[in-house]
């Protein structure tokens, strides 16, 4: 899936060969800043590219001792990144934003309160060690937290693979086993409500596979699943973490998803490797011609 991916985005931005894509990224760090600049290079993509840094006045550093060609990077220096990058973001000066480094707390407040999207959800682009891909939501704490935000997310899911040209093979998990109603309360409404989630889905997605893995998600992944639904944002956030911190897996950045966003907006971990910043590159500008056709803040 990774491969398709990257083939995409080239096909996109080669479309947009005419004007180079801004891609807006917060960042506190010159050496991931370097990085990514080798990585654009090595893969031919820094022609087509225009990055627009994010940073704090604190880091005047980074600029200044840079080992790359400033003049392929614009810095914006603010002491409030998150609100400054928001704001090109939405007024169309970047045609994609990644937080970065930035504070998460931050960038979701200047979220919120300069385009007043509150109930969006992520798609984390995730690998497991094997190299195994698939995508994993909801990965937020706070997000999907009852059956109708659970099935916006996975109708935003399925929009966003057919996007890519991917046909969407998704995977409901629930708190147990189906031999599991009896023991818990809790269990039981779990997958009461996964198993009533995919009813209501096999009318709305007519011609893709929606199933219910129970709490098997081992099995999600051997069964080739590509979009995998956790029961809530807290054991998906967990799903994640364990993955990528404890598991040998990798992330490949995530993508916001909300009808109203006009461009592509991307979250990465702070402390998250290079591999991840261009996974969120990739994943963007694979989006980013289709994204503006379907945004209503575009209209």
């Amino acid at each position: 899936m990774l491969e398709r991916l990257e083939q995409k985005a080239l096909e996109q931005l080669a479309r947009n060969q005419d004007k180079t894509t801004r891609v807006g990224i917060g960042l506190i760090h010159e050496a991931m800043l370097h990085t990514i600049c080798e990585w654009l290079a090595e893969r031919g993509l820094d022609g087509f590219l225009d990055l627009v840094v994010y940073t704090t006045p604190s880091s005047s550093e980074m600029i200044e001792h840079a080992s790359f060609d400033k003049d392929s990077v614009e810095f914006v220096q603010s002491s409030r990144p998150a609100e400054t990058c928001i704001r090109d973001y939405k007024e169309g000066r970047l045609q994609m934003l990644i937080r970065g480094q930035l504070p998460s707390s931050e960038f979701l407040f200047a979220l919120r309160s300069n385009l007043h999207v509150d109930d969006f959800h992520r798609l984390a682009l995730l690998s497991t060690n094997s190299g195994k891909d698939f995508f994993l939501a909801p990965v937020g704490i706070d997000e999907a937290r009852d059956l109708p935000s659970r099935k916006q997310l996975v109708l935003r899911a399925a929009h966003m693979l057919d996007l890519q040209g991917i046909k969407p093979r998704i995977c409901i998990l629930s708190g147990g086993r189906l031999g599991d109603m009896k023991r818990d309360p809790v269990v039981e409404r779990s997958i009461s409500e996964s198993i009533s989630l995919v009813n209501e889905l096999e009318g709305l997605l007519p011609g893709i596979q929606v199933y219910h893995g129970e709490i098997l998600i081992e099995s999600a992944i051997k069964e080739n699943a590509n979009v995998i639904i956790a029961p809530d944002g807290i054991s998906g956030n967990l799903i994640y973490r364990t993955l990528i911190h404890l598991g040998n897996g990798a992330s490949h950045g995530a993508i916001y998803m909300h009808e109203s966003l006009p461009r592509p907006l991307l979250d990465t971990s702070r402390v998250g490797p290079c591999e991840e910043y261009a996974g969120a590159i990739l994943l963007g500008a694979s989006l980013m011609n289709g994204f503006d056709n379907t945004a209503e803040g575009s209209k």
